[in-house]
C-alpha cells in the first residue's frame, strides 16, 4: 500500500512539473506583476523540468525495487531448486503475497 501511495505522489510531482513547464507564461502572468515576464517564465520552466525529473525518478525507483525484488526472489528460488507454491522455503511468502 505504501508503494501505491508513493507511486501516486510522483505521479503528482510529475504533473506538477510538466504543467509548470508548458503553463509557465500563464503561471507569471498571474502571479507576478512585474515587466519582465521572460525571465520568469524561463525559472518556471527550469524548475518545472527538475520537478518533472524529480517526480519521474521517485516513480522510477518505487517500481524498480519492486522488479528488483521480484528477480532476486526468482534467483534464490532457482538457486535453491525450490520452485513452486508448495516449496518450504523461508522466502516463499514474499514472492506469494506480494
Amino acid at each position: 500500500m505504501g508503494k501505491v501511495i508513493l507511486i501516486i505522489i510522483g505521479l503528482l510531482i510529475a504533473m506538477l512539473g510538466v504543467i509548470m513547464v508548458f503553463d509557465a507564461r500563464l503561471l507569471t502572468k498571474k502571479f507576478f506583476g512585474f515587466g519582465d515576464q521572460n525571465e520568469a517564465s524561463a525559472g518556471f520552466k527550469i524548475i518545472g523540468f527538475f520537478v518533472a525529473i524529480i517526480g519521474g525518478l521517485i516513480i522510477f525507483f518505487n517500481i524498480w525495487y519492486k522488479v528488483y525484488k521480484l528477480f532476486d526472489n526468482l534467483l534464490f528460488y532457482s538457486n535453491n531448486k525450490c520452485m513452486g507454491r508448495s516449496c518450504a522455503c523461508p522466502k516463499a511468502s514474499i514472492i506469494l503475497n506480494n
